[in-house]
C-alpha cells in the first residue's frame, strides 16, 4: 500500500491517502470543508422536512436517507486524504446544489435559488483550485 501510494505521487495521481502538502495543502483543506458543509446544509434541509410538515411523505424520507448517505461521504473526504476522493464528492455536491437551486427557482424562493447557486460556484472553484494546487506540486517535484 505505500509503496502505491509513493507511485501514485509520482505519477501525480492521487489515489491514496496522502500528506496534505501533496495535495495540494490549504487548497484541499478549503475544497473539502466546502464540500463538507455544502453536504450538511442538505442534510439539514432534509431532516428539517422529514421533522416539519413533511413528517408523513415518503419522499421526504428517501431525501433524508441519500443526504445522510451524501454527508458520510463527505465526510470521507476529511479521513481519506484522497483528491480522486474529494473530486468525486466534490462534483457530486455541486450537482447536487446546482439542481437544488433549480428547485428553489422553481418554488420562487430567492434564498433557496440563490444560495444553492452560490454554493455549487463556490465547491466547483475550490475544487479547481485543489486540483491545479495539487497538479502544480506534482510537476514540480
Amino acid at each position: 500500500m505505500i509503496q502505491s501510494v509513493n507511485e501514485n505521487a509520482r505519477d501525480g495521481s492521487a489515489s491514496g491517502p496522502q500528506p496534505a502538502e501533496q495535495l495540494g495543502g490549504a487548497a484541499y483543506w478549503a475544497a473539502a470543508t466546502i464540500t463538507v458543509l455544502s453536504a450538511l446544509i442538505s442534510l439539514g434541509y432534509s431532516v428539517a422536512g422529514v421533522l416539519g410538515d413533511g413528517a408523513s411523505e415518503d419522499f421526504a424520507l428517501y431525501a433524508a436517507s441519500r443526504s445522510i448517505g451524501l454527508a458520510v461521504a463527505a465526510l470521507l473526504v476529511l479521513t481519506s486524504r484522497s483528491l480522486r476522493v474529494l473530486l468525486v464528492v466534490g462534483a457530486t455536491m455541486t450537482v447536487v446544489q446546482v439542481f437544488d437551486g433549480f428547485i428553489g427557482l422553481s418554488i420562487g424562493d430567492t434564498v433557496k435559488t440563490v444560495g444553492p447557486f452560490a454554493l455549487a460556484a463556490l465547491t466547483a472553484v475550490a475544487l479547481m483550485v485543489a486540483y491545479r494546487a495539487h497538479q502544480a506540486r506534482t510537476v514540480t517535484r
